[in-house]
């Protein structure tokens, strides 16, 4: 058998035009960022190859860092603008600011790109120095923790409930203030107060 004939046929298969498709499709179905986005293609067309009973070429990550560039160059990939969709998201979900970072340098981003989504957040919520205590709030009545309890049930929980902050990433403090709260009442007006302390948040005002 013809030794070249696997790796002839992978190069009529597999070509910069194949994976530009591959990249298109994927963005058209997923948000992501551009180093996240090399991962995967360089992952499929691994596995292309395989199938096609051939090594990975040297020169598929230079196809992959060219169509980078031409996906960004068309807006089609923007990291700066998935950063802080990706920061926005996991607030909303009640991730501190220090697992939000993580995250994001989990994608690929930079820790620059990281801190400016993060900056960017708390200037458009003018939460501040609030934005740990507002997501550890919309963490807790998502899951029903600490004040959200019946208060029959909270002290059997509390340190279930303590554990759970800790394990999102949120400080001591900021869960011993959220978890003390009486009701949902007084975390409300917790962060009002936090807010009306924060210089972020008064500068923010007109």
């Amino acid at each position: 058998m013809n030794k070249s004939a696997p790796r002839r046929r992978a190069m009529a298969e597999l070509t910069p035009a194949w994976l530009e498709q591959a990249a298109l499709a994927h963005l058209a179905r997923f948000a992501t960022s551009g180093p996240r986005l090399a991962r995967l293609l360089e992952a499929k067309l691994t596995r292309a190859a395989r199938r096609l009973g051939m090594e990975s070429e040297p020169s598929w990550r230079q196809w992959i860092a060219a169509l980078i560039t031409r996906l960004e160059a068309r807006g089609l990939l923007d990291d700066g603008l998935y950063a802080e969709a990706k920061a926005r998201r996991l607030q909303r979900q009640g991730q501190p600011g220090a697992a939000i970072a993580r995250a994001l340098q989990a994608e690929g981003l930079t820790r620059a790109q990281a801190a400016t989504a993060l900056g960017r957040l708390a200037v458009e919520s003018s939460d501040g120095a609030a934005g740990d205590l507002a997501a550890a709030i919309a963490y807790v009545r998502r899951r029903r923790l600490g004040p959200y309890r019946p208060e029959a049930e909270r002290a059997r929980h509390a340190e279930k409930d303590l554990a759970a902050l800790a394990r999102r990433g949120f400080a001591r403090l900021v869960a011993d203030l959220v978890l003390a709260a009486d009701n949902p009442e007084a975390l409300a007006g917790l962060l009002r107060q936090a807010r009306a302390e924060d210089p972020s948040h008064r500068e923010a005002k007109p």
